[in-house]
């Protein structure tokens, strides 16, 4: 902000320096600086924040009460000391058990108050403490970030055995270390403490025209020592006419789109401690939005700050998030009082292609609305070739949930002519192929996809599924084996092969490999099912009702289910029992005894 407030008092010098001599001088406004040593003042302030993505909407609204206590005034400048204190959050969208973590943070972060130094003008000129306040905010701070990391990692590592899970650990572990230790970066910190600060005590003194717009191109400066960011900053200072002891400031700071693209990714390798990859840094959004409104209500008598707000949306491809600080000043001034604004009603400004955007990247969205938000996406006659490729695949995968599989196959085909080198492309087309009862063409599509990503035991699945879709189990037995051997943790490699072994007549491994799935995932009723069959062939009938039990209890409107626990009960003596499952299954499907003949069982 010290750059940006240089720049612009500069421009506002030059502007009035080349004003025309034959125009009449317009009206200025002058604001006194209000700071008086051993004046305390308290603001109410507020924090709330809103973030969304697709599948993903978190939103909390964080208050506290500010103490602004000015220790000394000089002719050099002035310290004030800023300190908070009754911090709450409320979580009110997403992960409520984050709630109970601010509240421990908090007690240890009201312990901080920020001793700020300002020059004579009363501009914001330094963070005096700023070097002891590092270790206290890793103290505050560290746990809540390490369990968000675990808790993330526990997440994504249900397909990873013990040592790649460990390997996962210390490598988002050395990203957490890499991060906090920027983060304590005194620049780093101090930037981050007093955005807020600095842009209260930006304007402190300062003396503009009457209701005239300024507008300057700026730099601002880039905490981690990388690019700065290009910005076009927009203001103005102007008298309430209704209540003319009251000077709003308003503003508008907008990041550049395309340079600051550059410069985000250029902090989070600084950030984080590490480079992006060519490839990985070709799937990031060539454009980001970093847009900041806001606005100040003055007392114009003495020029004290009575209501401050800030309000900064950010967009990176479909993540959009808006964060709100405000602050009031309690006990003096004139008493104002915020519009009432429903922190549950706050969200980021957007457009309708970026909604559009959003939605039709949501997998968990209603698929029918998606489709049609990814067709309107798909209207867009400059897209570029991967974002083009990017949007049929997105249609694409709405619509195999739709199960329109012919359709889906169309969409995958043109984003596999725009992206050939996709492997999950492939992938999603090999699944609309088996879908629609083409296993052949999802064989191909399985091949192509394991030779471009021979690592993805997605793929491996896939050439598994085919070859039993076309009845060749051996050859799927030996494909699910791969998939196990790259994701040993996963259950799904053990539930497939199962199947597959007991439709090859290997029923000792099918059970070996059903009792190892539900090792692995306790409350697969798939994997339940395929036992009870296993076990029925087996004649192990007692232990075959046992496991169509806890699959019914799970699915209770699988007929197969049903129909051979039926069986299993005829052969145990229990004809009642027996035909009252069979009557049932054959309701929920009139070809399941069809079927399961052709499988050897009746």
């Amino acid at each position: 902000m010290r750059p940006l407030r240089c720049a612009l008092f500069s421009v506002c010098i030059l502007l009035c320096g080349h004003a025309p001599a034959a125009e009449p001088e317009a009206e200025k406004i002058k604001l006194p600086l209000p700071w008086k040593q051993g004046e305390v003042l308290h603001y109410a302030a507020e924090r709330v924040k809103t973030e969304t993505a697709p599948g993903k909407r978190e939103k909390s609204v964080a208050t506290s009460k500010g103490t602004v206590a000015t220790l000394e005034v000089g002719k050099d400048g002035y310290l004030q000391q800023w300190s908070w204190s009754e911090s709450k959050e409320e979580v009110l969208e997403g992960d409520k058990s984050r709630q109970a973590a601010f509240a421990q943070a908090a007690a240890e972060l009201e312990k901080i108050a920020l001793l700020v130094e300002m020059d004579a003008e009363g501009h914001y000129s330094r963070l005096r403490n700023v070097d002891g306040i590092g270790q206290q905010m890793l103290g505050a701070l560290g746990p809540i970030l390490l369990k968000q990391v675990d808790d993330e990692l526990q997440k994504q590592s249900a397909a990873m055995d013990a040592a790649q899970r460990a390997k996962a650990r210390q490598a988002s572990m050395d990203m957490l270390d890499a991060f906090l230790k920027r983060f304590a970066e005194p620049r780093m910190l101090e930037n981050l403490l007093t955005k807020d600060i600095q842009n209260v005590l930006a304007f402190s003194g300062a003396e503009l025209e009457n209701d005239q717009a300024y507008e300057i191109e700026t730099q601002l400066e880039n905490p981690t020592g990388g690019a700065a960011f290009p910005a076009k900053l927009s203001f103005g200072l102007y008298e309430d006419e209704e209540q003319p002891e009251d000077v709003w400031l308003e503003w508008t700071l907008e990041i550049d789109p395309v340079k600051g693209a550059a410069a985000v990714w250029d902090t989070v390798e600084r950030m984080y401690g590490r480079k992006i990859g060519d490839a990985e840094r070709k799937a990031l959004p060539a454009q980001v939005s970093i847009v900041d409104k806001g606005f100040m209500l003055f007392e114009r008598a003495s020029g004290l700050p009575e209501l401050y707000q800030n309000v900064r949306t950010s967009k990176l491809g479909e993540h959009a998030n808006y964060e709100r600080n405000r602050m009031r000043l309690l006990e003096r001034g004139h008493g104002h009082e915020w519009l009432e604004q429903n922190p549950q009603e706050t969200e980021p400004e957007m457009t309708a292609m970026e909604r559009d955007a959003q939605l039709c990247a949501d997998e968990q969205a209603d698929d029918q609305a998606a489709i049609a938000a990814c067709s309107r996406m798909l209207e867009d006659a400059g897209l570029a070739p991967q974002e083009r490729a990017r949007w049929h695949a997105s249609r694409a995968a709405h619509r195999s949930r739709m199960r329109q599989h012919a359709e889906a196959v169309a969409d995958f085909d043109k984003a596999i002519a725009l992206q050939p080198q996709r492997h999950d492309y492939y992938i999603g087309r090999a699944r609309a192929h088996g879908a629609g009862g083409d296993h052949q063409a999802a064989l191909a599509d399985a091949g192509k996809a394991a030779a471009l990503a021979p690592e993805s035991a997605q793929a491996q699945l896939l050439l598994g599924a085919a070859h039993e879709g076309l009845k060749d189990y051996p050859r799927a037995a030996e494909d699910f084996g791969r998939a196990i051997a790259l994701a040993p943790q996963d259950a799904r490699g053990h539930d497939v092969r199962c199947w597959v072994r007991a439709m090859a007549g290997d029923l000792a491994g099918a059970k070996a490999d059903c009792d190892r799935a539900l090792e692995l995932d306790a409350g697969s009723s798939n994997s339940y099912n395929s036992r009870g069959y296993v076990n029925f062939r087996a004649g192990r009938f007692a232990e075959s009702v046992h496991d169509y039990d806890a699959a019914l209890a799970a699915q209770p409107a699988v007929a197969s289910s049903w129909y051979v626990r039926g069986l299993a009960k005829r052969a145990l003596g229990d004809a009642a029992g027996a035909e009252a499952d069979i009557a049932k299954g054959l309701a929920l499907d009139p070809k399941v005894a069809e079927r399961y003949a052709g499988y050897g069982v009746k």
